[in-house]
């Protein structure tokens, strides 16, 4: 019975749930210490895959669905939301060894990229961008956010007067993405020289929405992983740095 999978996910304590889900289920419970435990778990047996993609991010989408469907309240996604900021800086540190091994470049920028981080439909959005902050050497690299509630306008307003190099768009399906394609399509024309990133992040089973019609509005890159996003703006933090070193500096 569908409106009872929530309780089932709720309620459940057997390992034949996908650690994912498994990982929901300990938020939603209340259960911070297990579910730091499942974080280290994974990041110890899996380091060769992102804890934030794996984990953390599914665990915002599920809430996202689960609130869309009307079988989460205000209060369970509240404390799932609460969990996943508090969780943040022990995330970061087992984060860590990947984004050193990781950071490109040899060329270092006088000053890091600044990306201007757009969460179109609330916090969910901006805990997503607070995970790919983590996963960036800002040395290299630093976001700053601004809701997505604000008209286009605003935000090209904002853009302009930080002198950003980047926007990055952010939301997490199953939430549609109309409102992050529109601000596509008003943000492409009017910072021509602004690159546009749209993070679409969320697991496959969510994914039935066509990235190309992000590209197609002019979005220089969408992904639905967030450590795609990062390995794409670390990349662009290292060409800015090069084309901005003298010649024959090191």
């Amino acid at each position: 019975m569908p409106d009872l999978e929530f309780i089932t996910t709720l309620l459940a304590d057997t390992p034949v749930l996908d650690v994912d889900l498994r990982y929901y289920q300990r938020l939603l419970a209340g259960d911070r210490s297990e579910a730091l435990d499942l974080l280290e778990e994974h990041s110890r047996d899996q380091p060769e895959t992102n804890l934030y993609d794996a984990l953390m991010l599914p665990a915002l989408n599920y809430a996202v669905r689960d609130r869309l469907d009307d079988r989460l309240e205000h209060d369970d996604e509240r404390t799932v939301l609460d969990a996943t900021r508090e969780l943040l800086p022990e995330a970061a540190v087992l984060v860590e060894p990947r984004r050193a091994s990781s950071a490109a470049t040899p060329a270092r920028p006088t000053a890091p990229l600044r990306v201007l981080g757009c969460a179109v439909d609330g916090e969910p959005d901006a805990l997503a961008l607070a995970m790919l902050a983590q996963l960036l050497d800002p040395t290299q690299c630093v976001i700053e956010g601004v809701s997505g509630a604000r008209l286009a306008s605003e935000v090209i307003e904002r853009a302009k007067q930080g002198d950003y190099r980047v926007v990055c768009i952010a939301y997490l399906p199953p939430s549609p993405g109309s409102r992050a394609l529109r601000l596509v399509k008003r943000l492409h024309p009017a910072l021509p020289d602004v690159k546009i990133l749209v993070g679409a992040w969320a697991p496959e089973e969510f994914g039935d929405e066509d990235l190309k019609a992000f590209e197609a509005a002019g979005a220089d890159h969408a992904a639905r992983r967030l450590v795609d996003t990062a390995d794409t703006l670390a990349q662009i933090a290292h060409d800015v740095a090069v084309r901005s070193t003298p010649a024959g500096a090191a």
